[in-house]
């Protein structure tokens, strides 16, 4: 999505047949699944109402694994985020990829590859993300979403808000 929506704003050709834009406003639902959607059919009638072609993720299917390739275009492999938690061999640990970061800079040098946010900034376009202040400094973020302008929001109603 990130990748088709760089591609979109530069006036490119993209997978996802995007058409050229100005802004783009992409947002990330954590557990939106096809199989979510159906099982909450009444709660969520407008979006079942709509045409969608189902799309697989990588295996195994953990939010960090796939926000990462979400984040970078990239597969699990290339970006090392190869599960839940991975064997921390300098600590003898187990790491949980999503929150068991000390720092920021320990996820941006674990997760070395770059990603679509470095991409856009690197051709003079601005990235923001918008999600809770509690990931504004985390590693999680250091590994997914560097260079990117982070507006810290808690609450839905303000992350809509702070997006539009």
């Amino acid at each position: 999505m990130l990748k088709s929506s760089l591609a979109a704003i530069q006036g490119a050709d993209n997978s996802l047949s995007l058409q050229p834009k100005r802004v783009i406003c992409v947002i990330m639902v954590d557990g939106l699944g096809a199989s979510n959607l159906a099982a909450a059919a009444g709660h969520a009638s407008f979006l079942n109402s709509q045409q969608y072609q189902k799309q697989s993720c990588y295996f195994p299917a953990t939010t960090s694994t796939s926000l990462t390739s979400f984040a970078t275009g990239l597969n699990p492999a290339e970006t090392k985020f190869t599960g839940y938690q991975v064997f921390d061999k300098h600590q003898s640990v187990a790491m949980n990829l999503l929150s068991g970061w000390g720092s920021y800079d320990e996820g941006s040098n674990f997760q070395q590859k770059e990603t679509i946010a470095e991409q856009t900034v690197g051709l003079g376009y601005d990235f923001h993300v918008v999600a809770p202040a509690s990931y504004e400094r985390s590693g999680f973020t250091g590994a997914t979403m560097r260079s990117a302008s982070y507006v810290p929001a808690n609450l839905v109603e303000e992350r809509f808000s702070a997006a539009k």
